[in-house]
């Protein structure tokens, strides 16, 4: 079957669950291989400016106009793109798009410089938001957050619990607070560590490539 888009959690998130993102203000550090540019850019940004330029594919479901989410695919299968679609239609109600930008990107994170899929968009979600000693992420309660002991979702984040930062050391958590409802980011399918440094603490991402449609 076509490689394409699935949840790493259940398949209930593809058929109109909610994704555990992170803020549209967390900055990743970005390669550009196409430029040969290392960038800091914030995850709203990059989706902004990836999406621009490309013809967009909508669907809303249920009665929430606020449940909307929304993926932009870096994929040169088209045979990948209509299995999606036709995916959506029946199950997800997700606005997609598709990109050919194949091998452009790549991400920092604890393994080096990675290569990932895409990037979805989730429109008012909830959050809350942990602050360390040096840096703070905003993220929905369930993404998950790299800690002393592995990854955790943020919501069990506490004052005792010690985050993995951009230089692979750990740092202090000093408040954990719930948020403003915002709309919230994820990269799609990072290689090999399915994770990513976000405001230089390591966070899952959460949204992988699997074998959904054959």
């Amino acid at each position: 079957g076509s490689k394409i888009l699935a949840s790493s959690t259940s398949g209930s998130a593809i058929r109109g669950g909610s994704f555990n993102c992170i803020s549209g203000s967390s900055t990743l550090l970005l390669k550009d291989n196409f430029n040969n540019k290392i960038t800091k850019i914030s995850i709203a940004d990059f989706y902004s400016n990836t999406s621009k330029e490309m013809n967009t594919y909508q669907y809303e479901y249920g009665d929430d106009k606020h449940q909307i989410q929304k993926m932009v695919l870096f994929s040169d299968e088209e045979s990948t793109l209509s299995n999606i679609r036709q995916r959506t239609d029946q199950e997800a109600g997700r606005c997609m798009e598709q990109g050919n930008e194949v091998g452009r990107w790549e991400v920092y994170t604890s393994g080096g410089w990675k290569r990932f899929y895409g990037i979805s968009k989730s429109v008012n979600q909830k959050t809350l938001q942990i602050r360390t000693d040096n840096n703070s992420i905003k993220c929905t309660p369930d993404h998950k957050i790299s800690t002393k002991n592995g990854f955790i979702p943020a919501k069990d984040v506490t004052l005792k619990s010690k985050i993995r930062t951009l230089d692979n050391q750990f740092c202090d958590v000093v408040e954990v607070k719930n948020s403003n409802n915002c709309d919230v980011y994820d990269l799609l399918h990072v290689e090999d560590v399915h994770s990513f440094y976000a405001n230089e603490l390591e966070v899952s991402n959460c949204i992988f490539l699997d074998e959904f449609a054959h």
